[in-house]
């Protein structure tokens, strides 16, 4: 695909291979790969610009940023691709947007604009089970933030009824955030059978990164239950080179364009 791209010489479909790179490269855990593709591709647009594709790139490398830890410089990329979305008419690609951003608000501590934006959300024309479900899961986590439980396992608990219909990363994002729901309540002998199990479908289906993630939930559960000592638990290589491990972080996005 990319050498028929190149051969055309037109900068918005080598802009839009870039795209679909960069996403499958974030996907499998190569972010500095992933980076470097949303970049050449903005690079291509510079000269013949697209607002629909220039969106694309700012708002799939927002969720590159996000999954590595820069969640300001993550948010900063979405607010650009949110504006570029809007201004081209692009109603899913705002609508992806505006729930990232909800998310990024709301991990930056901006609990009120977090929620802003989870309300304009709801009025995109655009829908689908894997972004009702998204929004769920970023709805989920204001609720937990806010200390409300019930709602927060009751917005999971609607969405994922559907979850046949949802493509992978948004079921396991919304998996995850289950976790961090059970450990909130206290109660982690759930939360680590559960997140074994999520491990399990992470591990076949080929995703490192939810893999990982998972096995993080898994071992903090774990040393919640005092089943063993913290300085006992044993990292395994996948997992200790894990980005998600280096910065101590478990952000995860809903961005899937």
């Amino acid at each position: 695909m990319r050498s028929y791209a190149a051969r055309s010489g037109d900068p918005q479909v080598r802009a839009a291979v870039h795209n679909v790179f960069g996403r499958l490269e974030g996907r499998a855990g190569r972010f500095d790969s992933a980076r470097k593709h949303f970049h050449l591709s903005r690079t291509l647009l510079s000269s013949e610009p697209n607002l629909y594709l220039s969106a694309s790139a700012w708002l799939d490398e927002a969720a590159v940023l996000a999954i590595v830890g820069d969640i300001e410089q993550a948010t900063e990329f979405a607010e650009v691709g949110v504006a570029e979305a809007s201004e081209s008419g692009w109603s899913r690609g705002k609508a992806a947007g505006t729930g990232t951003l909800a998310f990024f608000y709301l991990a930056t501590g901006r609990l009120q604009q977090s929620m802003k934006q989870l309300e304009l959300a709801s009025t995109e024309q655009f829908s689908s089970a894997s972004y009702s479900l998204a929004i769920a899961d970023t709805t989920a986590l204001a609720a937990i933030a806010q200390g409300d439980y019930a709602r927060a396992g009751s917005a999971l608990d609607r969405a994922l009824l559907r979850r046949h219909e949802c493509e992978p990363w948004y079921v396991f994002t919304a998996e995850h955030t289950r976790l961090r729901l059970l450990m909130h309540r206290g109660d982690f002998a759930e939360a680590v059978e559960r997140a074994a199990e999520c491990a399990r479908l992470a591990r076949e289906a080929g995703s490192t990164t939810w893999l990982n993630a998972f096995e993080l939930a898994r071992l903090e559960a774990s040393i919640d239950t005092h089943a063993f000592k913290s300085s006992e638990v044993p990292l395994n290589e996948h997992v200790r080179e894990s980005p998600l491990v280096q910065i101590g972080s478990l952000y995860s996005i809903v961005v899937n364009l």
